[in-house]
Order: C-alpha cells, then sequence, then structure tokens
C-alpha cells in the first residue's frame, strides 16, 4: 500500500511540473506579443522577426493551444498580402522576381519602426533578410494555420504565394534535388538554415535544409491534392508534382548524408563533405522517418549513449556530456560552449517528438519531464542552457522558438496529434495517443484541441479506451492504435468513428 501511495505521489508531482510548464509556454507566448506590440518576435529582449525556426515553432504552438488573439495575431503577421506583414511581403510575382533577382535570396519587408530597432541584417534598399530555410518554412507555418483554423479563403488567398515560394528553391537546386547556393553572400549571416553560428552550417548543402525541404515538398502536395476540387489555386497535377520531388530528393539525401559510422553528415559542400557529428540532424531525420530500420536504430542508440561518460563544462562546474543530459546538446565537436548547450525547441523538443514517433515512449517521455523540470526550475524559457540546465545566452525568458517548440512536443509528442497530417481523406492523424501519454499522465485523462475549426476533446479511460467529443465544424480525425486505423467523423457537438 505504501508503494502505491509514494507512485501516485510522483506521478501526480510529474502531472504537476509538467501543466506548470506547459502554463509557462503559454504565457511565454501572451506575454511575447504584449512586448511585440501586436507581433510575434523572438523574445522579450530580442526585438528580431526570425522565421527560421523561432516563428516556425511559435506558430506550431499556436496551431496546437493558441489563444484566438495568438491565432489572430500570427495568421495577420505570417499573410503575405498585407502591407505591414513582417515575414514576406505583397509583391506580385514580377515584383518577387526582381527583388530575387537582385538579393538572390527571400525577401522580407520590415515596418519603419522594426527597420530601426531588428539585429536582423539589412539590406540597403529596406528588407530584412531571412534564412533561407525561412522559405521553405513559411509554407508549413501556413499549413499549421490551416489545420488549427479550417479558413480554406486565408490557404487560397495564400497559395500561389506559397508556391512561388518554393519556386524559388526548386530554380536552384541541382539535377538531384539538391539545394546548392550560388551566391558567396550566403556564407555570412543571415545564412542556410537555423544554425547562423557555425561556418559548417551557414552555407553549402546543408542536410538540415535538404530534409525540411523534403517536408515542405510533401505537406504542400498533400494540400494541392486535398484541395483541387475547391478550384484554382489548388491543383491535383501540382500536388504530384510536388509528391514525387520530395519522395525522390529524400531517397536521394538518405545515401548522399549517410555516414558509416552511423548517422548522417552535416553537409555536402560541392566537391568536400562535412563529417561533423550534430545531434539536431540526427534528431529530425527521426522525426522524418529517414533511412532503415537499422540505420534508425543507430541514431536513437547514439542520442542516449554518446560520450556517457564524458563531463562537460557548465556554468556551475561539470555535467555529463550524454546528448540527451539537458536534451539535447548541439554537437559532438568539444565539452564547452555552445557545442554543450541545447536551444530546447530545436533540439530538446525535437528529439522528445522523434522518440515518440519510433515508439520509445518510456525514453520520450523522460525527455519531456527533463525539459519541464529545467523551465519549472528558472521560471520560463531562456535562450540556451548548459548540460546543468542553467539559462545561458540569455536573451530573455520569453524565448518564442523554446515555448512554441514545448506546446508542440507536448501535443504532438505525448498525445501523437499529428500537425503535418492532413490528407484527401483526413484532417488529422492521431497515433497511439493512449500508449505515448501514459508514462506521464497515468489513469484517466483528457486533451483538448483544435481541427479545422472544430473543439476536440479526447478523454482515455484508465483501460486505454479512447473517446472523443467534438464541438463545430465536421472533420474526419485518423486515429491509428497499434497500427489499426480508424476514422472518426465529427458531427454537430459529438464524434463516432467505424473501423475502416
Amino acid at each position: 500500500m505504501y508503494k502505491k501511495q509514494v507512485a501516485r505521489f510522483q506521478h501526480q508531482r510529474v502531472n504537476m511540473v509538467t501543466t506548470l510548464a506547459l502554463h509557462l509556454a503559454a504565457t511565454c507566448l501572451r506575454d511575447n506579443r504584449i512586448l511585440g506590440r501586436g507581433a510575434f518576435r523572438v523574445s522579450s529582449n530580442y526585438r528580431s522577426f526570425n522565421l527560421s525556426p523561432d516563428l516556425y515553432f511559435s506558430t506550431l504552438g499556436i496551431a496546437l493551444n493558441g489563444t484566438q488573439d495568438d491565432v489572430d495575431i500570427i495568421m495577420q503577421q505570417m499573410d503575405v498580402t498585407k502591407d505591414s506583414v513582417t515575414i514576406l511581403t505583397n509583391f506580385t510575382e514580377d515584383e518577387y522576381n526582381q527583388v530575387v533577382e537582385k538579393l538572390d535570396r527571400p525577401p522580407v519587408i520590415s515596418t519603419p519602426e522594426n527597420a530601426k530597432t531588428t539585429k536582423i541584417s539589412m539590406a540597403s534598399d529596406g528588407f530584412v533578410l531571412q534564412r533561407v530555410m525561412g522559405q521553405i518554412l513559411w509554407p508549413l507555418c501556413i499549413e499549421a494555420l490551416y489545420f488549427r483554423t479550417g479558413d480554406i479563403d486565408y490557404l487560397r488567398k495564400l497559395m500561389p504565394y506559397i508556391d512561388l515560394s518554393l519556386s524559388f528553391i526548386e530554380e536552384r537546386v541541382d539535377a538531384n534535388g539538391i539545394f546548392s547556393p550560388k551566391n558567396t553572400h550566403w556564407q555570412g549571416r543571415p545564412g542556410m538554415e537555423w544554425v547562423d553560428w557555425d561556418k559548417s552550417r551557414l552555407s553549402g548543402s546543408s542536410f538540415m535544409f535538404q530534409i525540411f525541404h523534403v517536408l515542405a515538398l510533401e505537406r504542400m502536395g498533400a494540400l494541392h491534392m486535398a484541395l483541387f476540387q475547391t478550384g484554382s489555386p489548388f491543383s491535383y497535377s501540382k500536388g504530384e508534382k510536388y509528391t514525387e520531388r520530395s519522395n525522390s530528393l529524400r531517397a536521394y539525401i538518405e545515401k548522399l548524408y549517410w555516414n558509416e559510422e552511423g548517422y548522417y553528415n552535416t553537409n555536402h559542400n560541392f566537391a568536400t563533405t562535412d563529417t561533423e557529428l550534430w545531434y539536431d540532424n540526427q534528431i529530425w531525420a527521426l522525426y522524418l522517418n529517414m533511412g532503415s530500420p537499422d540505420q534508425k536504430h543507430k541514431l536513437m542508440h547514439r542520442l542516449q549513449n554518446d560520450q556517457k561518460h564524458v563531463r562537460c563544462h557548465t556554468l556551475t562546474g561539470f555535467a555529463s556530456c550524454e546528448p540527451e543530459t539537458v536534451p539535447t546538446r548541439w554537437n559532438a565537436r568539444s565539452r564547452c560552449y555552445r557545442d554543450s548547450r541545447t536551444w530546447l525547441g530545436r533540439l530538446g523538443c525535437g528529439g522528445a517528438v522523434a522518440r515518440y514517433d519510433q515508439g520509445d515512449y518510456e525514453r520520450a517521455s523522460e525527455l519531456m519531464r527533463r525539459m519541464a523540470n529545467v523551465v519549472t526550475k528558472n521560471n520560463g524559457f531562456y535562450e540556451a542552457y548548459d548540460m546543468a540546465g542553467n539559462p545561458t545566452d540569455d536573451r530573455g525568458e520569453l524565448y518564442l522558438e523554446h515555448c512554441g517548440g514545448y506546446i508542440w512536443a507536448f501535443f504532438e509528442g505525448v498525445w501523437g496529434i499529428r500537425l503535418h497530417s492532413a490528407s484527401s481523406t483526413h484532417d488529422v492523424t492521431i497515433v497511439n495517443p493512449a500508449e505515448r501519454s501514459k508514462h506521464l499522465f497515468p489513469g484517466s485523462r483528457s486533451i483538448k484541441f483544435h481541427v479545422k475549426g472544430c473543439q476536440v476533446m479526447m478523454s482515455i479511460a484508465e483501460d486505454s479506451a479512447v473517446s472523443f467529443e467534438g464541438d463545430g465544424p465536421c472533420v474526419n480525425i485518423k486515429l491509428v492504435e497499434n497500427k489499426i486505423e480508424k476514422t472518426i467523423i465529427s458531427y454537430q457537438k459529438y464524434l463516432s468513428y467505424f473501423l475502416i
């Protein structure tokens, strides 16, 4: 009896810490947009509107658990047809191409106020320059907002710009679909992808950029094919082309970047290959389900066991260098400074969701606990943490990438609600919610989320039976339990399902 009481208390504490971390993340979103004066920015102390990865992760979090005010603001901020937009701009196609030709990188408009205060690199004509990866993350942001709202008019208005955004990349790939910058100024800021402080990631054919290109092509292909019957600008043939490119690029990347030592290389830079081991590459390869079962096993083993008995420098002394100590450190290159630190959104949250998706639920839940403990101990989401959980590189406690990323990891990882999963037959896929969530929330439990304007409550009984209640428009939910698929049909005020 005593052991059962202790176990129950421990589970209650896990619930409390995880719930508190989620509350801090929601507060972070609210306070960020208040301090940003009606726009989401990187953090409370950093006036940047960086899309890769900060606004991308915040959009995922808002889509899954943001307030209506959060949704309204981020939809405005992502709308390229608005004069005040901070992501792209309201160019016609000809105007857009002229700017691209001049800058040879995607343009981002900045209001005069932002132009004076932002730390993003500025061109002489007043355009704010995003990292090139923003060009493929912006379409994924729009998909996430469509997931939340079901606002097809919003998506219809922006789909031509999504196609234009992808064409910017497609016009610069080689015969195998690998994106390689032609302009040497990309070797400086803002750079290729979401690491802007290391030469191995700033230019060349970065692995991280290529795999997100795969995801963007896959998801935009799915949207085109799901909605082509609603008319222009959606096109089934264009969707097929995107899907074909995604599949062929995925297959080529899996071979080109794989290192026989058991991980994916960092870069394939023309005549040379950069073989540095960066853990975020391995995490996101797992999330995107790349490689054979044996390769995936090698990646997960490496993430859990690399440098397990080595000590890393921290602000307070030393801590284990094992990559997932405070999930997850950047790379295996050294034991100090940024190499041995974590940015929770890209690294910790991405790592937890990747392990959930690979079926390693116990380890994934442990990573979520570790992040919740770090966040609640420090009472906020700071820019970086060392392997002892100390905040470093402080740009404020409202770091948008991490609070948005934590919300995303909670809903997609713990509960299996796959944000990038809609197709012509269903609006969302939910995978093994009972098995995933029981490690953090044993017993009966429930979660609320939105799919295309419908508020859904998913409840799980102590016997792991899953049930749904819905309030709003009709949506189709694909529930996958131990590889058995069920389609959930939502009607006004309730949900029912049948086995297919």
